[in-house]
């Protein structure tokens, strides 16, 4: 039992050395993660408009003074000067309702005067001692008797008569029947203005914040809100334009660099609402998400940060890509090949690529590496040798301002837009290169047939290739590497890259690494293997030792 016991904890010490090992190397087991979380303090990005106050406790209305204009009106009544029947004066009869009345008959009229001009709006009362209505018209100087609203009250026996429009302080009054007058009375109407005024809250006011910048890439999720409603409300929104707004609902989970946010006030007018507090939560990317150097086998997925440079690197090509935008999820596609159907003039350097995306607002450095023992077995003059791009409207070759490397064997041009690119040179004067062609070809000879690497070693040459997709925040990323046949030389230069260049990024859902790149660093797998061997070893002899014992029992 024991000896089990002891192969048990043997077992559990490799298991554990192993996973030190991985830990090592690696840096943790879960990997880095991509995005880190942040929060904004959102109340101070607001400019407190009048009708607001912000204290220490908060964003609040303020009471507004409501003013309201008021009116009233009052009847004066104007006093009666004379009235007369024809040359009568019946002016004692009808100044008062004392029973003195007096009979106007029909087709008489009574001509009244009083001390005020009479106007719309102003009313004239003709009392009678009549139950019944006989016809009583309010008739203007010039025979006009259309100029008022007539109304009979047949229980108080009176006439009410409301001007609209003036008939000034001289009138008739006309009877189409025989009528007992008892008084006639005229009123002036007034009409009195004032101002009530009392203090409210609005019933809906708002506040806009300023732009708030968020790091580039980041999500904002949502909004947390500390308010005392006060049995009021506010609605939030949220604008990336401050223009068209969006009702903001949690969670937003929205991709932006920047926003605003306006937050409405509602109020009955008695009391409102409290904003203690408003922040905002979001995710940042890191760095980690825009890998500045990536190997494309053909396609690939890139994201590019606003003025940084990213790396491309195929088989023989290499391109640098800045932007001048924040552009995510971009395809680019990158064809090599070594020989085309394309007619030209020169000598072809058996380097050509097809280059395509959807990427805008950027520049590109095209740098192709080309094979020293190519250049110098097809007789390429080095020296004039010349990035050119195939124009699809004229049908040939056009030379680029190229500038070739002859000591790292490369060609590179700043592009003005992508298209089909190829190595092209002048074939050697034979005459000129005779002389030196022991000498040129010694050269040759030291570096075993191999192209030189190109570009300080920062990007393969000859067949090896990888396939490298972009790692998006929620996807897993792999990575493909083919691999063939390398010229000792060339693979040399490619494991010096290899083990120069850091890993791309690592998340939880997996990792991006540099093609190529060891995953046990050498002398850390020496004492790794010394340690295991000494233990299997070990093993080995405990359970020989163990069988022994075992056949010389029995």
């Amino acid at each position: 039992m024991k000896r089990v016991r002891e192969i048990g904890i043997i077992l559990l010490f490799l298991i554990v050395l192993y996973t030190g090992i991985n830990f090592i190397e690696n840096g943790n087991l879960t990997g880095n993660v991509v995005y880190e979380p942040g929060s904004l303090d959102l109340i101070d990005s607001f400019d407190i408009p009048p009708g607001f106050n912000q204290t220490s406790d908060g964003v609040a209305m303020v009471l507004q003074e409501n003013i309201i204009e008021r009116n009233f009106t009052a009847y004066n009544s104007s006093g009666l000067i004379s009235a007369f029947r024809g040359s009568s004066n019946k002016t004692s009869k009808v100044i008062a309702d004392d029973g003195q009345e007096f009979e106007l008959e029909k087709d008489d009229i009574l001509n009244v005067t009083f001390a005020d001009a009479l106007a719309e709006g102003d009313v004239v009362t003709v009392y009678s001692d009549n139950d019944n209505d006989k016809g009583v018209q309010v008739c203007r100087g010039d025979g006009n008797c259309n100029l008022t609203i007539r109304t009979f009250n047949s229980t108080y026996e009176f006439y009410n008569f409301t001007l609209t429009a003036e008939i000034g302080d001289g009138f008739y009054i006309d009877g189409n029947k025989s009528v007992e007058i008892d008084a006639v009375f005229s009123f002036k109407k007034n009409v009195f203005f004032y101002d009530e005024s009392n203090w409210v809250y609005p019933a809906q006011a708002e506040i806009i914040s300023n732009k708030i910048d968020l790091p580039a890439i980041s999500t904002l999720h949502n909004l947390m809100v500390n308010q005392n409603s006060n049995n009021q409300s506010i609605r939030y929104e949220y604008s990336t334009d401050n223009n068209t707004w969006e009702l903001l609902t949690n969670p937003l989970e929205q991709s932006m660099e920047y926003f605003w946010v306006k937050a409405v006030f509602y109020s009955d007018g008695n009391l409102t609402s409290i904003l203690h507090s408003l922040s905002a939560n979001y995710s940042k990317c890191v760095s980690e998400c825009f890998p500045s150097r990536m190997d494309i086998n053909r396609t690939a997925s890139i994201s590019l940060m606003k003025d940084e440079d990213v790396e491309l690197n195929a088989g023989f090509t290499n391109i640098v890509i800045r932007s001048g935008i924040l552009q995510m999820n971009k395809s680019f596609t990158l064809v090599e090949y070594e020989n085309t159907e394309k007619n030209y003039s020169g000598k072809a350097a058996g380097r050509f690529v097809d280059l395509n995306s959807d990427v805008v607002n950027a520049s590109f450095v095209l740098k192709m590496v080309y094979m020293q023992e190519y250049v110098d077995d097809n007789k390429i003059n080095e020296s004039s040798i010349k990035i050119k791009y195939y124009n699809e409207s004229l049908m040939e070759w056009q030379v680029l301002d190229s500038v070739v490397n002859e000591t790292e064997n490369y060609a590179e041009v700043v592009l003005e837009h992508l298209s089909t690119y190829g190595l092209f040179g002048d074939e050697v004067n034979e005459e000129v290169s005779s002389s030196g062609n022991s000498e040129s070809s010694g050269g040759g000879s030291s570096g075993g047939g191999s192209s030189r690497g190109g570009s300080g070693g920062t990007f393969n040459q000859g067949v090896t290739s990888t396939t490298t997709t972009l790692l998006r925040v929620e996807s897993v990323t792999s990575t493909t590497v083919i691999e063939s046949e390398i010229p000792a030389a060339i693979e040399q230069s490619i494991e010096g890259r290899q083990e120069s260049s850091p890993g791309l990024f690592r998340t939880m859902t997996g990792r991006v690494i540099d093609t190529g790149k060891k995953m046990i660093n050498f002398p850390t797998m020496i004492i790794a293997s010394f340690v295991m061997i000494m233990v299997i070893a070990y093993l080995f002899i405990r359970i020989k030792r163990i069988k022994n014992r075992s056949l010389r029992k029995k």
